[in-house]
């Protein structure tokens, strides 16, 4: 007679017992990663990529049980974040070398950095107005900021009258701001949006320490 652990086979149960020692140490050895890269004040961590460091609130994430690029290569690097609520979202995009952003300008037909944050804008709206045709697209604020040393253009925007559903008549607004900055070698484009009217309030602070904390490492040569 095979021996057997909890009615399974011996040799299956010592097996599904190492996958969960080493699932539970992976995420030990994750958690105390996170925990040794908290902030002095212990609401944030120091994310250090390779491509770009930033404060990231401890309750914020990505899809990944860690931080980590949603996606990067030799040209390009993404990453999105989402607040705990799920309320709020931010987008990172990094285009690394004169060619990928050329590439992307040219196929966009974009001129300038400025006219980047439009076309971004335009674009997230158009997505709204093919599910909601009653969303209305308003400017509130449009200017020049800082972001790692770097002059970059935003444009602060609403959304408003987006419908929940074609079956119901409840409606709901998006407030966003776009920034772009645009270097001769390179792009940086970061999006941040809520679509809680409450939300942007209560995390609009979260994402102002985020970007004021944000370093581009790698520049293209």
């Amino acid at each position: 007679m095979r021996s057997k652990l909890f009615r399974i086979r011996l040799p299956l149960a010592v097996f599904l017992i190492l996958i969960l020692a080493f699932l539970a140490a992976g995420y030990l050895t994750i958690h105390v990663t996170l925990m040794g890269k908290l902030t002095e004040d212990g609401n944030y961590l120091r994310i250090d990529m390779k491509t770009i460091e930033f404060k990231l609130p401890k309750s914020w994430r990505t899809p990944y049980p860690y931080v980590l690029p949603f996606w990067e290569n030799e040209t390009i690097c993404a990453i999105y974040l989402l607040n705990a609520e799920e309320d709020a979202m931010t987008y990172i995009i990094y285009y690394k070398t004169q060619e990928s952003v050329q590439g992307f300008m040219g196929e966009q037909n974009i001129t300038d950095e400025f006219s980047i944050a439009i076309f971004e804008i335009e674009r997230f709206y158009g997505w709204f107005q093919k599910k909601s045709q009653n969303a209305t697209l308003q400017f509130v604020e449009n200017g020049t900021i800082k972001v790692s040393e770097r002059q970059a253009s935003y444009s602060k925007i609403q959304i408003k009258n987006i419908s929940m559903s074609m079956e119901e008549n409840e409606t709901y607004n998006i407030t966003g701001i776009f920034i772009s900055s645009l270097t001769k070698r390179n792009l940086l484009e970061i999006i941040f949006y809520t679509w809680r009217d409450q939300a942007w309030n209560a995390t609009y602070d979260d994402f102002q320490i985020l970007v004021n904390s944000l370093v581009v490492k790698r520049e293209s040569e």
